[in-house]
């Protein structure tokens, strides 16, 4: 019985008369073989209707989520889904009647309809709906997940592929589970085909925007498809992952043969050469990465601030909040009372200049309403005169955000707006708010206060800074 069925009968029950038609039957994705209605058989026994019969499933059970998370009105929604099952059934064994009601109702719900199209000429009559469903005529197209052999998934939709929104969704079969077992595992038992189930968490679907290159993989990995290359001293494709800015090597753990085989089935003609110019600007970003990390290690041992990791739940929103800080003193006796938090995927840190009695009375030189100079300094370069956001009429001042460049643009147009634009000019445009993690090891902060100048320090390499950036960023 597939999950819409089974969601629509678990609520009206078997008292109603087409509730109880509805939930003696089963699916296509599940034992037809028990099918007993017309309608259900021909389901069944048709491969393109099957799918689609998938799809809605998971269709149903995403947009259910979404409205109890809205607590909007889920009864109606499955009120509307319980008349809408009637009209199927009224199309009976008319397969265009069919395919029409799964692709209305699929668009209707959000999902992606699968591309299989009817056989042409077929009818009710030259399907046999009192067996297993027939055989494909042609094979399934499968997909890659793994380096081993069936470490495959079975493509049920493709949409807008070659465009800025190709996307694929594939499902673990049994059919793939078998051939991983016997190909792989030389294992034809139960136990390993429920292992290939169990070890195997993938996303239901991969996508791309062809025309930037970037896509993510049914592991949920973001990457970017540089080009060929032809230089014999790389890899024969560049990709990059955007999390952590690596280049994967071909060693079968870098995952790179079936990263591009994914890409390959997403941006079919996006797989054109890497200009020397890109590979030499991704090469050399590589290489600041390191150099960051050797950086970054090292100060960690010497930088003298102790850090603090805590977390708590949001009674409001049950999410968890993690946070790390740190007391840091002026050459007087301010004290900066630095936090780090985490801002929708990047991270912000602050500093709450008190006394030493944990009073914001120390007054901030150099201030205007919101906001105080001083100077910033980002790794080794010159420090530069640099203006700190401040909360109004407090002691709280903001340092330069710390995140992933991909998502640094939307942030900063969400959170930082006109209003403020004399704040952005004195820290440089929007990119002097914004520090990319992969390549910032420190940061510091100084400016004088009336009891004395306060350095801020901000180790980002730091185990206890790092494994909350980490969390934060999602970086690797």
């Amino acid at each position: 019985m597939n999950q819409l069925t089974r969601v629509f009968c678990a609520i009206v029950g078997t008292t109603i008369l087409l509730g109880a038609m509805l939930c003696e039957g089963n699916a296509a994705s599940f034992e037809c073989a028990k099918a007993r209605s017309p309608t259900e058989k021909i389901i069944c026994a048709t491969p393109e209707l099957s799918s689609r019969d998938d799809e809605l499933s998971r269709a149903f059970r995403k947009r259910k989520a979404e409205i109890e998370r809205q607590q909007g009105d889920v009864k109606s929604f499955i009120a509307e889904e319980h008349q809408s099952l009637t009209k199927r059934a009224a199309c009976g064994t008319d397969l265009e009647c069919l395919r029409a009601w799964y692709d209305q109702r699929i668009t209707a719900l959000g999902g992606v309809v699968p591309t299989e199209r009817l056989p042409e000429n077929s009818s009710a009559d030259s399907i046999k709906t009192t067996k297993a469903p027939a055989p494909l005529a042609t094979q399934p197209e499968l997909l890659s997940f793994g380096s081993r052999v069936g470490m495959e998934v079975t493509v049920v939709a493709k949409q807008d592929i070659g465009t800025t929104h190709a996307v694929i969704r594939g499902v673990l079969t049994d059919a793939n589970a078998k051939r991983f077992c016997a190909e792989y595992a030389h294992d034809q038992s139960q136990n390993c085909i429920k292992e290939f189930f169990d070890d195997n968490r993938l996303s239901g679907s991969i996508s791309a925007n062809c025309t930037e290159r970037t896509f993510a993989t049914f592991y949920g990995a973001h990457l970017r498809f540089v080009g060929k290359s032809t230089d014999p001293n790389l890899p024969e494709y560049i990709v990059q992952d955007q999390t952590n800015g690596s280049i994967l090597d071909e060693s079968g753990a870098s995952g790179l043969s079936y990263d591009v085989e994914q890409f390959k089935a997403l941006c079919p003609n996006s797989l054109t050469l890497a200009s020397k110019a890109d590979i030499q600007r991704v090469m050399a970003f590589s290489q600041m990465i390191d150099w960051t990390k050797k950086q970054g290690t090292k100060y960690a041992e010497t930088h003298e601030t102790d850090w603090k990791l805590s977390s708590k739940v949001d009674e409001m929103t049950d999410h968890q909040k993690v946070t790390v800080t740190s007391i840091q003193e002026s050459d007087g006796n301010a004290i900066g009372q630095v936090t780090g938090t985490c801002v929708d995927g990047m991270v912000l840190f602050k500093a709450l200049v008190v006394d030493d009695g944990g009073k914001p009375t120390i007054a901030l030189a150099n201030r205007s309403r919101n906001a105080v100079m001083g100077e910033l300094r980002i790794n080794d370069s010159e420090p530069r005169s640099a203006a700190f956001l401040t909360g109004d009429y407090t002691n709280e001042i903001f340092f330069p955000l710390v995140g992933r460049t991909d998502r640094a643009s939307q942030f900063l147009e969400t959170h930082y707006n006109d209003t403020q634009s004399s704040i952005l000019v004195a820290f440089g445009g929007k990119e002097g708010l914004f520090n990319d993690v992969l390549t910032t090891w420190r940061i510091y902060a100084r400016f004088k206060t009336s009891n004395g100048t306060l350095l801020v320090k901000i180790p980002l390499f730091d185990d206890v800074v790092r494994r909350f950036v980490e969390s934060c960023v999602g970086n690797s």
